[in-house]
């Protein structure tokens, strides 16, 4: 299977790399270390961790040549793997590199060396390169980004039973990704059902993907923010601005309808409501262009239908007729996702789902495990 995708990119100068290279790093340079060497990121990081992940400073001064970091957690104790890190190099020019270890010790098949993951980021002091390399049993290759635009990234993965190699690059003012994925083997037969699936989502995936980074290179270059992250914050603050104009409505009918109450039968009629509403002081809508004057009269709109509906309709239905337009009106607070707690099956961390194609069809249809029970849904493969 082959797909390729491109899209428009800025290219960014080696100042704006470095000023982005300086920015993902703040929380790391912000941070320090607590009692019993516990890492501590700045407050209001983003950068959150599971509730029972605990980096811990093991040997050395933080940050500097010679640190070496341990990871703890209750997931990389039930799978029996270690994770750790490590600042190399110079205090000019220093390189951090993660290593999981630990496969060989959980019943994975070993030839050879001892297999390991292990990531290079020669990029603490500059940007140079971020090297990923795997001798994983079922899980083997490179991947290599570079600050180069000719040859940025360049991923090879090897499986027993397939093969990934994803190259992109920036030519003529584009970013390019050329995708192949193969069988290896005797293994083809076995492989088809997995190639049917990824041919049918790798196309609009890879274009989807590229267009997302080449977005974000060239926010870089550009030394903005991603539109992404930039239309999230609009749909915020217009969230926000949407309660806001709804509370002030909310407080207007609810002052005319506490006046209205304390006047007698004949006061209560329409005619007064509507007087009453009149009364009171306008909605001051924030100031804005021309999209925010076309919110500010949906908004004067709203408030018009309200005082109509409302005084419109009986005396005892009055609130609850107020309630009914705002709760409409009221934008909800965003619900967080919600957090699985429960235990990673130890099998997901030591990849031994990468076994073969039916491991894996297995893991894709939500099984949980990498050991297969039966049939996998309408595919059945053979190893």
């Amino acid at each position: 299977m082959h797909a390729q995708a491109c899209a428009p990119v800025t290219w960014p100068a080696p100042s704006a790399i470095d000023r982005w290279r300086r920015e993902a790093l703040a929380v790391l340079d912000e941070s320090y270390v607590g009692a019993g060497g516990v890492l501590v990121l700045p407050e209001g990081s983003t950068h959150e961790r599971h509730d029972d992940t605990t980096i811990r400073l093991e040997h050395g001064r933080h940050l500097q040549p010679g640190a070496r970091y341990v990871v703890e957690s209750g997931d990389l104790r039930r799978s029996g793997l270690e994770l750790d890190a490590r600042i190399d190099g110079t205090h000019e020019r220093r390189t951090g590199r993660i290593a999981v270890t630990g496969f060989d010790r959980v019943g994975l098949p070993v030839v050879g060396t001892r297999p390991s993951m292990d990531v290079e980021i020669d990029g603490l002091d500059d940007v140079v390169h971020l090297v990923g390399t795997s001798t994983h049993p079922y899980l083997t290759g490179t991947a290599r980004l570079v600050n180069d635009a000719a040859r940025l990234l360049r991923i090879e993965a090897r499986l027993r039973w397939l093969s990934v190699d994803l190259h992109a690059w920036v030519a003529d003012g584009e970013l390019v990704a050329d995708l192949t994925v193969r069988s290896r083997g005797a293994w083809a037969p076995a492989v088809a059902p997995i190639l049917a699936i990824i041919s049918r989502w790798a196309p609009k995936g890879l274009t989807s993907a590229v267009e997302d980074w080449a977005e974000q290179i060239s926010a870089v270059a550009e030394g903005r923010e991603p539109h992404a992250v930039t239309r999230a914050r609009k749909r915020e603050r217009e969230r926000l601005e949407d309660v806001w104009c709804a509370a002030q409505l909310r407080r207007r009918a609810e002052a005319v309808q506490a006046e209205i109450e304390q006047a007698s039968w004949w006061g209560q009629r329409r005619r007064a409501w509507l007087a009453a509403w009149e009364r009171q002081p306008d909605v001051a809508w924030p100031d804005g262009d021309r999209e925010r004057e076309e919110w500010q009269q949906s908004w004067a709109q709203r408030a018009e239908s309200l005082a109509t509906s409302v005084s419109r309709v009986g005396r005892k239905r009055r609130r609850a007729e107020i309630e009914s337009w705002l709760g409409a009106w009221t934008p909800r607070e965003p619900q967080p996702a919600p957090v699985d707690d429960s235990p990673m099956p130890p099998d997901l961390l030591q990849l031994a789902w990468l076994k073969s194609p039916r491991t894996v069809l297995s893991m894709m249809r939500g099984s949980g495990s990498s050991t297969p029970s039966g049939d996998v849904g309408a595919l059945t493969v053979d190893e």
